[in-house]
């Protein structure tokens, strides 16, 4: 009888210590599985962040020949009520475009340069389509940040040029850059601006500029 007894405890004893076992195998394999979830967001966030150029600054900056209307003025000429007022829409993927800059680009520059007119530049990014920070909006913050230093106008004609490149970051801060002579410090500020798209909110201002002013094709 009371070997029986014994055996009976044994038994219970050791069908606790499985179930134990079993509880606390489910307890591992849940919070390995949790530890997987949480790494495969931080990573995922972490390729978010350097897929769309890495950290957006949160000093947002205007770029110093800005206009009201979200623009870039060409040549840095302030509008004037007694000459014409060019304002011209476009987004640096777009073909129509580049064609556009091709043949109208240096005759416009002559006629602000010689006081005859004066003109801006809206640039959109529609052509990223739901991209975030694609190739066209990081063109339109590489130009912004190319007004930071006084070489709007030639970089911005180097991008329609260069549309085939399809607008790489070393492209954007690097190769572009030495084509129209920026170097030293005005180089160094320059990627600063780029790298911490300090020109994020500006550059989706511009693009949404054409809606408001029922701009629907580009160029305008």
């Amino acid at each position: 009888m009371a070997s029986s007894s014994s055996r009976r405890e044994a038994l219970r004893r050791q069908q606790e210590a499985e179930e134990r076992a079993r509880r606390t195998k489910r307890i591992t394999i849940a919070s390995v599985a949790t530890v997987a979830v949480v790494v495969v967001v931080i990573v995922a966030v972490v390729l978010i962040q350097a897929l769309s150029g890495g950290k957006i600054s949160e000093d947002q900056q205007r770029p110093p020949n800005a206009t009201a209307g979200h623009g870039i003025l060409v040549g840095g000429k302030q509008p004037s009520d007694d000459v014409p007022h060019l304002v011209m829409y476009g987004d640096y993927l777009c073909p129509a475009c580049a064609d556009a800059e091709s043949v109208f680009g240096s005759t416009i520059l002559t006629l602000v340069s010689d006081g005859s007119m004066t003109a801006e530049v809206r640039q959109a990014h529609f052509k990223d389509g739901a991209a975030t920070m694609g190739p066209s909006e990081k063109a339109a913050v590489a130009a912004a940040a190319a007004d930071s230093v006084g070489r709007f106008d030639a970089y911005h004609a180097g991008l329609f040029a260069s549309q085939q490149t399809g607008f790489t970051d070393e492209f954007l801060r690097e190769t572009l850059p030495a084509q129209i002579g920026m170097e030293g410090e005005e180089l160094t500020r320059f990627q600063a601006l780029f790298d911490e798209v300090a020109f994020n909110d500006f550059t989706d201002e511009a693009d949404g500029s054409l809606e408001a002013a029922g701009v629907s094709s580009t160029p305008t």
